[in-house]
């Protein structure tokens, strides 16, 4: 079959948050097509390769991405055209190479992931397979047997993806035990029994952008509190059946001027140590098992203090601080920074790009947590990356919300037997 490119199109469509994103497709000469939707973070690090919108005040607010789109269409299209998607490294080097810019902020990231993502969709669709297969077929990844990534479920949300005032932007329910199928049902069965708590506080249950609850607290410590009782009441075991993780987003809360961290009530300041100690105390309270971005995306030096302090008892994860950049990794590998990383495709750019660093962390024996973004589309792209790197976690919010609930749709798909 002839798996070269005719085309490529794009189209404006919504994300989960209403803002427009990409919807990109592929079409190859033997006339099957790719599609695939790009999503966009919030709470961003500074670091990541930039997306391209319009900023057109009299279109979406300026976040229209029209511009991208004419560049999907009028520079790669044809740059593209004729090559194989079976090469997906070729395709990634052409793309990039076409953007100048260190954040690919000509071109645009969002632009880029798209076409990368669309044409290994084609190429999965040209080979009858899934997309997992086609991954691990084109970048020859070890297939050391079947092996899903443990769900890790955002039932709590708070930072940049819901208006609470809750510092801490994520707090997570971890299952340890079960099928993929059995771990989904603690998350849904804890996230419903932690409404009903609400509920009979008389207290909101409002939705966050990932999914969670997004109530306030008087004190962050709450949210853990509130998440073991729902656990005990759906009759799990905390930190035995489920643990607990958090995303601090610590870079949210940190201020640059003065070098120091605000986390819980206002005035209130904290030194990095500070801040450290509060995560210990925590992890001693409660059975909180994984810390991601515990401290702010330039603050090397606290990063290897709160690994050093945590590392044997906690997973100690890097989002913002890495952000799917393999110079940025190889930095915190050097230097003990860290554990696991977060890894996002539209942080770099193309699939090409975070493979290599999935690649470079597993060598260097870090936890791999493929992610979505807290503005989704019902894409389930990163489930079959995740399952094709072997990834330890997908971590794609809570079990509500039907952007969030289609990446784990596809992983219970991944464990269950095909329909025909």
């Amino acid at each position: 079959m002839n798996t070269t490119i005719q085309s490529i199109r794009a189209r404006e469509i919504l994300d989960s948050r209403g803002d427009p994103t990409l919807e990109v497709g592929v079409k190859l000469e033997s006339g099957i097509v790719g599609i695939a939707c790009v999503p966009a973070g919030k709470s961003t690090g500074a670091h990541e390769a930039a997306e391209l919108r319009d900023h057109d005040p009299k279109r979406y607010h300026g976040m229209g991405v029209l511009k991208a789109i004419q560049n999907i269409e009028t520079v790669l299209s044809p740059k593209l055209h004729g090559e194989d998607v079976e090469d997906l490294r070729r395709i990634d080097r052409i793309t990039m190479g076409l953007d100048e810019t260190p954040n690919k902020s000509q071109i645009g990231a969002n632009a880029l992931v798209g076409v990368s993502l669309a044409c290994a969709r084609a190429g999965a669709n040209a080979r009858n397979g899934p997309l997992h297969a086609f991954i691990r077929h084109v970048y020859e990844l070890d297939y050391l047997g079947h092996h899903l990534p443990r769900p890790l479920m955002n039932i709590i949300n708070g930072g940049k993806h819901a208006d609470n005032h809750v510092s801490i932007q994520e707090f997570h329910i971890i299952p340890n035990v079960g099928t993929i199928h059995e771990m989904i049902r603690m998350g849904a069965e804890t996230l419903h029994e932690l409404q009903k708590l609400l509920m009979a506080q008389h207290r909101s249950t409002l939705l966050g952008d990932e999914g969670g609850v997004a109530p306030t607290f008087s004190r962050l410590e709450e949210a853990f509190e509130l998440i073991l009782k729902a656990g005990e009441n759906a009759h799990y075991r905390p930190g035995k059946d489920f643990s607990l993780g958090i995303d601090a987003a610590a870079s949210e809360w940190f201020d640059r001027s003065s070098g120091t961290y605000h986390p819980r009530k206002p005035g209130e300041t904290l030194t990095s140590k500070e801040v450290i100690q509060m995560y210990q105390k925590w992890c001693t309270d409660y059975p909180l098992v994984l810390i991601e971005d515990g401290l702010a995306e330039d603050d090397w030096g606290g990063w290897q203090r709160l690994t050093k302090a945590l590392k044997r008892h906690v997973n100690v994860i890097g989002d913002d601080v890495f952000v799917t950049n393999i110079e940025r990794i190889n930095r915190g590998v050097q230097e003990g920074v860290a554990d696991g990383v977060i890894i996002k495709p539209n942080q770099i750019g193309t699939l090409s790009e975070a493979i290599d660093v999935i690649e470079f962390a597993q060598m260097n024996d870090y936890m791999v947590i493929v992610s979505h973004r807290s503005g989704e589309t019902n894409d389930t792209s990163i489930v079959d990356i995740a399952i094709a790197v072997q990834a330890d976690f997908l971590k794609a919010g809570a079990p509500e919300r039907g952007e969030r609930v289609a990446k784990y749709n596809r992983l219970m798909e991944m464990e269950g037997k095909p329909w025909i």
